[in-house]
Parts: structure tokens; sequence; C-alpha cells
């Protein structure tokens, strides 16, 4: 499979509407790791930031906004280029809790390998559970019980199907 993809290549792939993609990329809410070298150039998109398009796509469909998503999506994509030798996240513990005042929080989690087991009544993994027993972080924000929508999205299945639509180019 390639490893450089032009705009084409992504509009044809993941089915998103170009005028959608350039505004995601004008506002900044995705970088590019290869930015154009100049004027009129093309720019070229890696397989990460393919990735970081879809799961932003993804993101947006579940409610989360445009500044939110980007910021995190550009989080994870750049601790994966960074820690390439690291397991990837293969989940994502998407998380909405509203408090008595009715303030509404949307939080989102990154489940790496090895991690898997989440207690959906706190939304901690196990090891997080025994890390917040023995330190003074005791009340973090995913363990408030007080959700109301609780998503996860399978990373690995994303990049499965972002796998498959490119090698049909």
């Amino acid at each position: 499979m390639k490893t450089e993809f032009t705009a084409l290549d992504i509009y044809k792939a993941l089915e998103i509407r170009r005028e959608r993609l350039r505004s995601w990329l004008k506002l900044g809410f995705i970088t590019l790791t290869l930015p154009p070298v100049g004027q009129g150039e093309t720019a070229l998109y890696t397989l990460h930031d393919v990735y970081g398009i879809m799961l932003f796509h993804s993101l947006l469909e579940y409610g989360f906004s445009r500044v939110v998503a980007g910021d995190f999506v550009n989080q994870l994509i750049c601790n994966e280029k960074e820690n390439s030798d690291q397991p990837k996240a293969d989940y994502l513990l998407l998380r909405e809790s509203v408090n008595d005042e009715g303030k509404v929080r949307k939080s989102i989690m990154a489940i790496e390998p090895g991690n898997r087991k989440i207690n959906l009544e706190t939304g901690l993994t196990d090891e997080m559970q025994y890390l917040t027993k023995r330190t003074r972080f005791r009340n973090i924000p995913m363990a408030d019980k007080e959700y109301r929508s609780l998503h996860i999205i399978n990373l690995g299945r994303l990049r499965k199907e972002v796998d498959t639509a490119l090698a049909k180019l």
C-alpha cells in the first residue's frame, strides 16, 4: 500500500466532500504531517493523517464539537507518530456527563493494548482504579458516575476500514 495520499485519494476512499475537508484544514482542525511545499502544490497526507481524518469525522458524528475533536485527534496522532515503537491505542472511550448545575462535560480516554477491561460504572481501567486509590488524585473526571452517554470507538476497526478503502484506489 502507498504511504502518501492526495486529497483526491481521501475524497474517494473516505467519501468526504472536498469542501468539508478543505474547511477542516483551513480552520486548523486537521493538521497535515507533510504540509504543501509551495502555493499550488499538492498536499500529501500520510497514513496517520488519513486515520486522523476518519477519526475526526467519526467524532463529529458522535456529536463532539470540531474544536474538541480536532484537539484530540491532533494529540492522538502526534503521540502515535512520536512513539511509533509503542502500541497504538485500540479503543477510545467517549463519555458525556451532566453535573447538578446542568453543565455538560465530554471527555475522551484512549485505551491501549493490555488495558481493555473498562469498569463501566467508573469509566476506568483496572490499572487506573488502582492508581487513583494510591494517589491524591482520587476524583478524576472519568470517575463521577454521572454520565448520560458512553461510546466506545474501536480504533483497530477504524484503521482496518481506512486500509481497505485505500487499497481499493
